[in-house]
């Protein structure tokens, strides 16, 4: 992850009162190198926000806790997204106070150069997911289910799990992989997160190469390899659940609670 630096926008004109605090999972990453038909390819994964002003007034949209002193206005009818406002940032998690009039939307961004070099700039051919905008937290010790955490068939593939703890003291947060075939525990990690922050939980049940029952009928070929995520933390929180191939050009699976 590229450093963050802050950063303060200032307009002037009316701005609408503070409505509501949303949070979203941001980040970007590169690689792996993965070969296909059309050769090496390098893979690149990024995100932004989206922010559409609804109101007849400016809305004043104002970062907090890590990326507190940042902020941005958007006139009445009108658009904004991180990309553009600070094109040289890297957010690892947003957490923003936001007016009513303002809707947000979160996305990832995949795309591969076919040199197999990393590009000079974004290449997100790939297409777009849709990723969550929470506004409130799961209650402290509740299990945060994300089930069918796989790609549809036992390939090569690894879980990542994003977890942030909305709470004021240091939280211990579990993550358990099992499969859905008779529960199995396939991988399990334990971690601290800071008070307001977001760890990334990386390269969980890599080794996942599927299951049957015994005696049981043949099941549908994609549950073989189908797999479920449960994320237990004892501050309130958020989680994420991304499932990427390995060894081709992207697969993905996003699983949010």
């Amino acid at each position: 992850m590229r450093k963050m630096v802050m950063i303060i926008l200032a307009f002037a004109g009316a701005m609408t009162a503070y409505g509501r605090d949303v949070y979203l999972f941001q980040a970007h990453s590169e690689g792996p190198v993965v070969t296909d038909t059309g050769g090496a390819q390098f893979v690149d994964w990024d995100t932004d926000a989206f922010f559409f002003n609804t109101g007849n007034e400016n809305a004043r949209v104002e970062f907090l806790d890590e990326n507190a002193g940042f902020g941005f206005t958007i006139a009445p009818q009108q658009s904004a997204s991180l990309s553009v406002i600070a094109p040289s940032l890297t957010f690892r998690f947003v957490h923003a106070s936001v007016p009513d009039a303002v809707i947000v939307e979160s996305a990832l961004f995949i795309g591969a150069t076919p040199t197999g070099q990393a590009p000079s700039g974004p290449n997100y051919r790939l297409g777009k997911v849709r990723l969550p905008v929470f506004t409130s937290f799961t209650s402290p010790n509740q299990p945060q289910v994300h089930l069918g955490t796989f790609l549809g068939q036992a390939i090569a593939d690894h879980v990542n799990v994003w977890v942030y703890n909305g709470g004021d003291s240091v939280a211990t947060a579990h993550v358990v992989v099992r499969r859905q075939c008779d529960d199995t525990v396939i991988d399990k990690r334990t971690v601290n997160i800071d008070p307001k922050h977001a760890v990334s939980v990386a390269g969980m049940a890599a080794g996942f190469k599927g299951c049957r029952t015994a005696g049981a009928q043949e099941p549908r070929p994609w549950i073989v390899g189908s797999l479920y995520t449960i994320v237990t933390v004892d501050q309130p929180s958020l989680s994420l659940v991304s499932t990427v191939s390995d060894n081709q050009i992207p697969q993905a699976m996003v699983s949010v609670n």
